[in-house]
């Protein structure tokens, strides 16, 4: 019996999907040191602002696949390293700082995209991408990679600005979940300093399934750092309450936490300071609706 159970947790470990993301710059040599990295290590790499050669993403191996869209210069990209595992553009949902794709392995199909969200422009025709892949989804899976270039507390950064506030009210609207973890590393750092803008966001179909959020200490060449984590495609996993709910109510001043896992994502708990903060006479809050008035609140204080 107990050998049967880890030739089970051997074939699971085997069977993830392994992850990474990072903001190469547009250099060179951070595009040699991710290949080499990915080379052994990842299936599905997520890139903001790729190294490009006349508008094209070059220096990728031809052996894997590169998802990119658009005349104009690629600012995101992804690479497919796996060959079993099935890649396909939605290009009605990418463009040059875009990339959306339909992932399949075996029984799995969800929908990855990287983003790079320019800090010059407003966020709105940013976050009316991401509300337009969720759309999209129909009851899939939906990862995104993003370089936000947006400061908040809620995935730990130490400040939280304009751009934070408005991109946390999104996040919690859709109903999507921050899967960035506390850490020692950052994912930007240079001379003028260091931050987190770097997301991964997720929704409700894959809480069970995405694990092992890391800022990773390997040289990448860029100013911004390499973040991994895994795709479990075996959804039989138990959830971790407590673990979800210390994700959700990370900054000490947020959130909702779903209890139940039913499709809209409705709350049945709220944490104490959000509890707090919801107006008096609303009523005992377990909805979203109401979760999400209380964190407009928030954002405004």
């Amino acid at each position: 019996m107990a050998t049967n159970h880890i030739a089970t947790a051997k074939d699971n470990t085997q069977n993830l999907i392994k992850c990474a993301q990072i903001n190469l710059h547009h250099s060179r040599a951070a595009m040699a040191s991710l290949t080499k990295y990915i080379a052994d290590n990842v299936d599905i790499t997520c890139i903001q602002e790729p190294y490009t050669l006349q508008r094209r993403v070059i220096d990728a191996p031809t052996q894997y696949k590169t998802l990119t869209v658009g005349k104009d210069r690629s600012r995101a990209a992804i690479i497919v390293t796996n060959n079993r595992i099935d890649a396909m553009v939605i290009a009605q949902l990418s463009d040059a700082d875009a990339v959306t794709a339909e992932i399949t392995k075996g029984d799995l199909k969800i929908i990855i995209a990287s983003m790079y969200l320019d800090r010059c422009n407003p966020l709105g025709p940013d976050l009316a991408k991401t509300e337009a892949i969720l759309q999209h989804a129909k009851g899939l899976g939906v990862i995104i990679s993003m370089d936000s270039n947006a400061r908040s507390t809620l995935w730990h950064d130490i400040i939280s600005n304009n751009r934070g506030k408005e991109l946390v009210e999104i996040i919690t609207s859709s109903h999507q979940h921050i899967m960035n973890e506390e850490s020692s590393n950052t994912t930007f750092c240079n001379r003028r300093g260091s931050s987190n803008i770097d997301l991964t966001l997720i929704n409700n179909k894959l809480l069970r399934r995405v694990s092992g959020w890391e800022i990773c200490n390997d040289e990448s060449n860029s100013d911004h750092s390499i973040i991994k984590y895994t795709i479990n495609p075996d959804n039989r996993q138990t959830y971790n309450a407590k673990t979800q709910e210390e994700r959700c109510n990370r900054s000490g001043s947020y959130v909702w936490i779903p209890d139940c896992m039913n499709e809209c994502g409705c709350v049945t708990k709220l944490s104490p300071t959000l509890r707090r903060s919801v107006p008096s006479g609303i009523g005992t809050p377990s909805c979203c609706a109401v979760v999400r008035q209380g964190v407009a609140i928030l954002s405004r204080n």
